[in-house]
């Protein structure tokens, strides 16, 4: 089993292996905004999303560990994703339960099996946004609080391009109970966002520097910008 994992990360770590990983996922995101732009099959590709997303999600973590595990501890980046992962998940449970934290709203059916009406891949894909702006930031500046100011304004703008898609009732990801969408929800995503990457720069000594996950990260971008200005058009 170890040799086949120093034999992955060998390869993984070779020229142009990274952009064939991402246009694989690429080709599959692309089919999935097709998808989304057919009316006789937009049912089936909200029905695929948690699945998809969640798939999607470990494989990147996985090759994205892999591919740095000869020089990076992997001990240290599976304990900071578990702490991260129940720690954002718990905080959308108590927000949902609250309305104090991001505001007043609840999840829809789209994401898939939910816990304390919460679905339980929230907390996965807090894990990949954080984790993969974080790294893509660290290759610009070796900055703690620089980067990690980043990401929170990176972060918000991504929940920016997110929200009108997520909360059009085709697409049924979460509803807001007002109109408008509060404004502390945002804060809430910037002070998250900037902990959380404060803490990975922290506690993990020798980071992730594989471009991995923010290249999955700008797919996903891409892909949720796509449908909102060319399916949804909201």
């Amino acid at each position: 089993m170890k040799n086949s994992l120093n034999w992955l990360s060998l390869w993984l770590n070779k020229k142009n292996s990274t952009l064939i990983i991402l246009g694989i996922i690429g080709i599959f995101y692309s089919v999935g905004i097709l998808g989304h732009g057919l009316p006789t099959i937009f049912g089936l590709m909200i029905s695929m999303t948690p699945g998809f997303l969640t798939v999607f999600a470990f494989f990147v973590l996985f090759l994205s560990i892999v591919q740095d595990s000869l020089r990076t501890p992997v001990k240290p980046q599976l304990i900071w994703i578990l702490v991260a992962y129940l720690i954002t998940f718990t905080l959308e449970a108590v927000g949902v339960a609250t309305g104090l934290i991001f505001g007043a709203y609840s999840y829809g059916e789209s994401l898939g099996p939910r816990l304390f009406e919460t679905p339980l891949i929230i907390g996965l894909n807090w894990v990949i946004v954080i984790l993969g702006i974080t790294v893509a930031i660290r290759k610009f500046s070796s900055n703690s609080l620089v980067v990690s100011t980043t990401v929170g304004f990176l972060a918000v703008g991504f929940d920016f391009v997110l929200e009108p898609l997520a909360i059009d009732p085709r697409m049924d990801y979460w509803t807001w109970e007002g109109v408008v969408i509060p404004l502390h929800n945002y804060v809430a995503w910037f002070v998250i966002s900037f902990v959380f990457s404060f803490s990975y720069a922290k506690f993990v000594k020798n980071p992730l520097k594989s471009f991995l996950l923010p290249g999955y990260w700008i797919i996903q971008m891409t892909f949720f910008l796509a449908i909102r200005l060319f399916v949804l058009e909201v």
